[in-house]
């Protein structure tokens, strides 16, 4: 597997709390993703999650993707999204190797 890009985020004093993401700091790191990569967002068929498993997490993430696929995919094909802890739990410190390693298997 190649990694062609990344994005990495703090929401700062835009989150609602400690652990709560924010969906203005999620989008900012989706396309933030997309750009570093190059990447044509029409084109992504899936994408691997962080799926925090909480109530909160999971509908921030969930109103960035859609946001972010509002705005940016003209196109209405699907797009599959995963996320890995829903299968395994919440790995700790290997959650997001964890969702890398199905996310390579899942496009295999």
């Amino acid at each position: 597997a190649i990694i062609e890009g990344f994005s990495i985020n703090s929401d700062g004093s835009d989150k609602p709390g400690y652990a709560a993401p924010s969906i203005s700091g999620q989008y900012d790191c989706i396309l933030g993703a997309w750009d570093n990569a190059q990447i044509d967002p029409n084109e992504l068929i899936y994408l691997e999650g962080h799926g925090t498993g909480t109530k909160l997490g999971d509908i921030v993430e969930l109103a960035a993707l859609k946001y972010s696929f509002e705005k940016k995919r003209v196109n209405r094909t699907k797009c599959y999204l995963g996320s890995v802890k829903y299968t395994i739990g919440h790995a700790d410190v290997a959650a997001g190797i964890s969702g890398l390693i199905k996310a390579i298997l899942v496009l295999n």
